[in-house]
C-alpha cells in the first residue's frame, strides 16, 4: 500500500486483547516503496517529548536513545521541517526495523516522503496522526508504556440498510405523529369548549398575538405562534449558543446538562400525563388539596397520583441518565428525554402559514451550511 491513505490504527492493552481503532494516515514513501500493512506486526511506542526536533539530528542525538529494541515505534511532534526529513533523520539513526509516528495540526495536507529523494531516500513506514486523535488516545490509555500499536485496512461498511438507520427513522416518525396529534387533539379539544359566541382562530400574520396579549391556550396549556420575529430571534439565539460553546467549553456543558435535565423533566412529565387521558381510569384518583402557612401563606390544588408518578418516573429516569450518561448505554435514555423534549415543543408551537415555514428552512439552511463549511476557513 502506498498513498496518502487513510488507515486505521489499532491500539491493545499488554493485558488484554480489546483493541480500538484511530484514524491516522500512511505516508507516500519515496521511489516506489510500499509498506506490507497485512504483515505489518505490533510495535512498542516511545512517546517523546515535545521538545525532541526530529529536523535536528543533533537535538536527536542529545535527548533519544541510541538504540531501540527491534519493532519500536518512535511518536515525534512535528517541527518546522519537512516530513522527508523527519523521517530521514530517524532512519539514519535508527535503521530500517523502526516504525516513525508524526503528531500533526494540519488537516489539509497531502504527506509525501518526496522531499529529496536522492540524498534521502525513506524507505521506513511513516504514519501521520492528528494531535486531537492522539490525545484521545493518551485519555483512554494513559501510559504508552501499556499498550502495542499497529495498523490495518478500514473497516468496509456494507451498503445495506442497517437495524440503527431503521430505528432512528421510527423514532423521528413517532416524535412528529407523537407532537402533531397531541397539538390536533388539544386543538379538537379547544373547539368543543367554545361557545357559539366565540369562533376559533387560526393564528396568522394579522391576528397573531401583540406585545400585551395574552398568548392563546388550548386545555391550559400555552400555543406559541411562530413569527418571522420569533424566528430571527432564535436563530440569534442557536448562533450565540454556539460561540459560547466554542469559547467557552469547559463550562457551558455543564450550563447545557443542567438545562438539558431541566427540560426533559418537565417535558417527559407532560408526555406521560398527556398519555394517562387515553385511559381514563388512571386519572380517577386524585389527593386533596392542601393549605400551607409556612413559610409562606398557599394552596396546593388536588394533584392526580398519576402526575405524580408521572414525576417520580421522570426524575428518576433524568437522575440516572446523569450519573451514567458517559456509558455505553446511556445513549438510549438520551434518545428518550429527547424525543420528550421535541414532542412537547411539536405539540406548543404553531406555524401560520408556508411563509413563514420556508423562511425557517431557508434559514436553517444558510445556518447548516455556514458551521459546517464555512467556519473551518476561519
Amino acid at each position: 500500500m502506498n498513498a496518502d491513505d487513510a488507515v486505521n490504527l489499532l491500539v491493545r492493552p499488554v493485558t488484554n486483547s480489546d483493541i480500538y481503532r484511530y484514524c491516522v494516515k500512511l505516508a507516500v514513501l519515496p521511489n516506489g516503496g510500499t509498506v506490507n500493512i497485512t504483515n505489518f506486526g505490533w510495535y512498542s511506542p516511545y512517546l517523546s517529548e515535545t521538545y525532541i526536533d526530529a529536523c535536528n539530528i543533533t537535538n536527536l542525538n542529545n535527548y533519544l536513545p541510541n538504540s531501540f529494541p527491534s519493532n519500536t515505534m518512535i511518536i515525534l511532534y512535528e517541527h518546522e521541517c519537512t516530513m522527508t526529513e523527519h523521517a530521514w533523520n530517524i532512519q539514519t539513526k535508527y535503521g530500517q526495523q523502526i516504525t516513525l509516528m508524526i503528531i500533526t495540526q494540519r488537516t489539509d495536507s497531502v504527506f509525501q516522503l518526496t522531499y529529496d529523494t536522492t540524498t534521502m531516500p525513506v524507505s521506513i513506514p511513516v504514519l501521520i496522526i492528528l494531535d486531537t486523535d492522539f490525545n484521545s488516545m493518551m485519555n483512554r490509555y494513559n501510559n504508552p508504556n501499556n499498550i502495542q500499536l499497529s495498523i490495518d485496512y478500514a473497516v468496509i461498511t456494507s451498503n445495506k440498510v442497517r437495524p440503527a438507520i431503521l430505528l432512528l427513522f421510527l423514532l423521528i416518525l413517532c416524535i412528529f405523529l407523537g407532537g402533531n396529534f397531541w397539538a390536533a387533539d388539544e386543538f379538537k379539544q379547544n373547539i368543543k369548549t367554545k361557545t357559539n359566541t366565540t369562533p376559533v382562530q387560526v393564528i396568522t400574520r394579522q391576528n397573531s398575538v401583540a406585545p400585551n396579549e395574552t398568548l392563546p391556550t388550548a386545555n391550559g396549556v400555552p400555543i406559541l405562534p411562530m413569527t418571522c420575529c420569533f424566528i430571527a430571534v432564535m436563530i440569534c439565539f442557536a448562533v450565540g449558543w454556539l460561540l459560547l460553546l466554542y469559547f467557552f467549553p469547559q463550562v457551558m456543558i455543564y450550563v447545557l446538562q443542567v438545562m438539558f435535565c431541566i427540560s426533559s423533566f418537565t417535558c417527559l412529565t407532560r408526555c406521560l400525563n398527556r398519555a394517562s387521558y387515553l385511559i381514563p381510569l388512571l386519572r380517577r384518583y386524585k389527593t386533596p388539596s392542601h393549605a400551607f402557612r409556612k413559610p409562606c401563606i398557599f394552596k396546593l390544588g388536588p394533584l392526580n397520583l398519576f402526575t405524580i408518578l408521572s414525576m417520580s418516573i421522570s426524575l428518576t429516569l433524568v437522575i440516572i441518565w446523569y450519573i451514567y450518561r458517559l456509558t455505553d448505554w446511556a445513549w438510549v435514555l438520551q434518545d428518550i428525554l429527547g424525543a420528550a423534549i421535541c414532542i412537547s415543543v411539536t405539540s406548543m408551537y404553531r406555524l401560520g402559514n408556508m411563509r413563514v415555514i420556508t423562511i425557517i428552512l431557508i434559514l436553517f439552511f444558510l445556518y447548516d451550511v455556514f458551521f459546517v463549511f464555512i467556519t473551518p476557513y476561519i
